[in-house]
């Protein structure tokens, strides 16, 4: 199909354009609200002293500081929940980011001796952990807004994680009504405990996230 400006196009094409660009526009609108307006924002209060739990509480004024979230971030000044150390964290994050990558690579050359296959003995859970892992983080930092470490809004409480404890109940119970209607059997019973593998390890990847969560109390300064 040639678009020359949209001329000399027929009305079947036309046609044919006009339902194409109307099935992609929540895509598009999903980037510009989900994706581009809050990296767009998260940009734009880096440089202010904007914070989650002191903003919110109160009337307190945001201030516009430049570059100084940065350097406190790289850590040429003191950062507030982190213990007193004179090494940059850029600094500490490479010697880390070395000393990982050097026995990432080893163990690849390792396990590359002799020819593998796709797949064999990397369980599917490594696969997931990337996508795993943000939506974990997310409902971590939920769960501490409503009723954990900082009790922003604790009026939602468990009412609010009821609702949505519903709603995932009620999304599991169509999923799995649409595929046993078209997976029978042995199918069906294979599909189910792959979801409960990943369940499993969702719930591994939470008790993680929480001592972490820990950790971080027990540096943060009183």
């Amino acid at each position: 199909m040639s678009l020359h400006a949209g001329r000399g196009l027929s009305d079947r094409q036309r046609k044919i354009l006009g339902a194409a660009m109307i099935f992609l526009l929540p895509n598009f609108l999903g980037f510009l609200v989900f994706t581009l307006g809050p990296v767009l924002y998260s940009l734009a209060m880096s440089f202010t002293d904007w914070n989650l739990a002191r903003h919110t509480e109160g009337d307190i004024p945001i201030r516009f500081v430049g570059l100084k979230n940065l350097s406190d971030m790289l850590g040429f000044l003191p950062r507030p929940l982190a213990p007193a150390t004179d090494f940059p964290a850029l600094w500490l994050l490479g010697l880390f980011a070395a000393i990982g990558g050097l026995l990432l690579l080893a163990y690849l050359a390792w396990r590359l001796r002799k020819p593998i296959e796709l797949g064999e003995g990397n369980p599917r859970g490594r696969f997931y952990f990337g996508l795993l892992a943000i939506g974990i983080a997310a409902g971590s930092m939920l769960e501490s807004l409503v009723h954990g470490t900082w009790n922003l809004h604790p009026r939602l409480g468990a009412g609010w994680f009821a609702v949505q404890l519903l709603f995932a109940a009620t999304l599991c119970a169509l999923c799995l009504r649409h595929l046993r209607a078209h997976f029978g059997g042995r199918d069906f019973n294979r599909i189910v405990w792959q979801a409960i593998v990943i369940l499993l390890f969702i719930v591994g990847a939470k008790a993680t996230l929480l001592l972490g969560e820990q950790a971080m109390v027990y540096w943060m300064p009183t």
